[in-house]
């Protein structure tokens, strides 16, 4: 049973590399007919939702560096799959901001909550 409760915690991870990965998917031409193919949209998404994505998956690990590699890994394969996407390309600077979300959200993780939980006499899991 508790390899299930190990396994289930990465289900909030699962969900948000599969939203991620839906964005990825819509080509650029719907995306400018949407209203939000505008830059300052797009940044505030990558930035979003990395952040999200940095907290599921330090949910999940428990281990920062863990957090950081596997979202840094996932921005690349993310920007991979966007070049085979129609109207859309491969940029670094997406993947620049995504790590500007992920190291934020785990920072604010590691460090701000667990003392939040130490003061607040809150459970640890």
């Amino acid at each position: 049973m508790k390899k299930n409760k190990k396994l289930l915690r990465w289900l909030p991870s699962v969900i948000v590399a599969t939203i991620i990965f839906a964005a990825s998917t819509i080509p650029g031409d719907q995306i400018q007919a949407s209203g939000y193919g505008q830059e300052k949209y797009q940044i505030n998404a990558h930035f979003v939702l990395y952040m999200a994505l940095a907290g599921a998956v330090y949910y999940a690990s428990q281990n920062p560096k863990r957090t950081v590699l596997i979202c840094f890994v996932y921005a690349l394969s993310d920007e991979f799959h966007q070049g085979f996407t129609p109207q859309r390309s491969p940029q670094i600077f997406d993947v620049a901001v995504d790590m500007v979300g992920v190291i934020i959200s785990t920072l604010l993780w590691s460090t701000i909550l667990p003392k939040f939980r130490k003061h607040k006499n809150l459970p640890k899991k």
